[in-house]
Parts: C-alpha cells; structure tokens; sequence
C-alpha cells in the first residue's frame, strides 16, 4: 500500500507543473492577441480621420457635378463670333508684373498673327505662356 502511495504522490506534482506551464503560455498568448487587437484598432482608427476628409472632399465634388449651369449650351440663339479677318499683332510690348515691377517679363513683346493661323504658346512651366496670352487678348482689342 505504501508502495501505491509513492507512485501516487508524483503524478499530481507534475500535474500541478505542467498545469503552471499550460496558464503561462496561454496567458502570454492571450496577451499577444490583445496587443495586436489593439495595434489594428489603433490603425483603424488613425484612418477615420482621413476617411472622413475624403468622404467630405467627394461631397463637395459630387455637388460641383450636379450644379446646373446657367449658361444655355443647347441654345444657337446666343452670340456668334464675327469672321477675324487681317492680321493681330502686338508691337513693343513691355510687360512686369505689378507686385514684382523690378522684374521685367518681357522688355519688347513682338507678335504677328495672321487671320486662320494657329499658334502655340509653349515654355517651361512659370515662364509667361498664360501672361502671353492675356497680354495679347487685352491689346489686342484696342
């Protein structure tokens, strides 16, 4: 019996051990899980701003495509351009813009267009193309 007794008295010590080893890793893993739950919630949340700003970006979108414009593009009634005929041309032109006077854009603008020619307007970007041309629509008139 007390030979019985022996053989009975380690299997719940090493039952009590394992069972220590068993609630450690499943509480490491446990924990584990926790923190990236929690990592992916805090990106999740992170985004809601920017989905936010993007939601109020395609509203505003989607009401600029919606506007009815005022303009009737189906009506012919409206103005029609006379036929250009001679020659445009722009002589001497010097130009600077108000708020920078010192820097002179061009010193002797000179341009000459005839009537049913196209012209191209083309430079590096910040060079005068868009200045060029409303130079040559304002003198152009007069």
């Amino acid at each position: 019996m007390k030979l019985f007794e022996v053989t009975l008295t380690e299997p719940p010590k090493e039952s009590l051990k394992q069972s220590w080893y068993a609630g450690f890793v499943l509480s490491l893993s446990q924990l584990l899980t926790a923190a990236n739950t929690r990592r992916v919630i805090a990106e999740v949340g992170s985004m809601t701003l920017d989905l936010s700003k993007a939601t109020d970006a395609m509203k505003s979108i989607i009401t600029v495509l919606k506007r009815v414009s005022k303009m009737e593009t189906d009506n012919s009634a409206g103005i029609r351009q006379e036929k250009i005929n001679g020659v445009q041309e722009v002589k001497n032109v010097p130009f600077a813009y108000p708020s920078r006077p010192k820097q002179i854009l061009f010193s002797s603008l000179n341009l000459k267009v005839e009537a049913g020619t196209a012209i191209a307007c083309v430079g590096q970007g910040g060079s005068g193309q868009s200045t060029t041309v409303g130079l040559i629509e304002r003198f152009s008139n007069r």
